[in-house]
Parts: C-alpha cells; sequence; structure tokens
C-alpha cells in the first residue's frame, strides 16, 4: 500500500509541475505546448487509476471484519470477497483447461483478476490473516475452491 501511496504523490507532483510550465510556456511554442499537455494528460489518467487503486485498497484493508462459521479465526469481509473472487476464476481456468480450450476462448480477463486477486492477498492484508489459513486452501481437502 505504500507503494501505491508513493506512486500516487509523484505522480500528483509530476502532474503539478507539468501543470506549472504550461502555464509559462510561450504562445508562440505551440509544439512544446502540444507535448506538455499530452504529458498532463498522461498524468491524470495514471493519477486517477492510481488514486482508485488506492481507494480500493483502503475500502478492502479496512473493512468490517467478520468470524468465519466452522472456525474461531475472524476475517475481513473484503479479504475473503477477493479470496471468492480468485477462487471464481480459477475454476473457471481450471475447466476452460479441462475441456481443452484453455487458450482457444479463455478471456484474458479471468487471468488478470486471478493474477491481481492473489497478489491482493498476498500482499495488501494484515499478515495475521495468512492466506494460507483460509477456507479451502488444503489442496486435498473436500473444500478446495
Amino acid at each position: 500500500m505504500v507503494v501505491v501511496a508513493d506512486e500516487v504523490h509523484e505522480y500528483a507532483v509530476a502532474l503539478k509541475d507539468t501543470e506549472e510550465k504550461i502555464a509559462r510556456c510561450p504562445a508562440r511554442r505551440a509544439d512544446i505546448l502540444d507535448e506538455l499537455q499530452k504529458s498532463q494528460k498522461v498524468f491524470a489518467e495514471k493519477l486517477n487509476h492510481l488514486s482508485r487503486r488506492l481507494a480500493w485498497i483502503n475500502a478492502t484493508i479496512y473493512s468490517k471484519v467478520t468470524r468465519l462459521a466452522r472456525t474461531s479465526r475472524f476475517w475481513s469481509e473484503k479479504m475473503l470477497d477477493v479470496y471468492w473472487l480468485l477462487c471464481v476464476c480459477i475454476r473457471t481456468i481450471e475447466h476452460a483447461d479441462n475441456t481443452a480450450s484453455l487458450f482457444a476462448f479463455t478471456p484474458e480477463f479471468y487471468l488478470n483478476v486471478a493474477m491481481n486477486a492473489y497478489s491482493a492477498l498476498k500482499n495488501y492484508f494484515s499478515p495475521a490473516n495468512s492466506m494460507d489459513e483460509l477456507p479451502g486452501t488444503d489442496p486435498t481437502g473436500p473444500d478446495r475452491f
């Protein structure tokens, strides 16, 4: 989360610098002004994307904590939602693999979501809630995914 917050800060500073340069750019230098405006657009889009990501991380990490049935562990509701999404994507990918059409028709979306969900579970949630202790993570257990 700190990395994302740092990136938001860096892009905000870059955007502010670019806007200051646009304000100082002489009107006769349309080529420079055009390049600065392109840079401004790129910085603004990236800052928007990172800000949304940071908001999602904050909402996910600081969500309501729930006791999971059949265990004495407490889990973040959002962590369980992200875990559910990861399981759905993995099941979909496994189904596509079992029908011999894994890459013939498996939207890239499923692969991206699975990777991002796994990364979120590993990197953004409290280490006290280990991913290894989530229900269904025992590969030999009956409730796998």
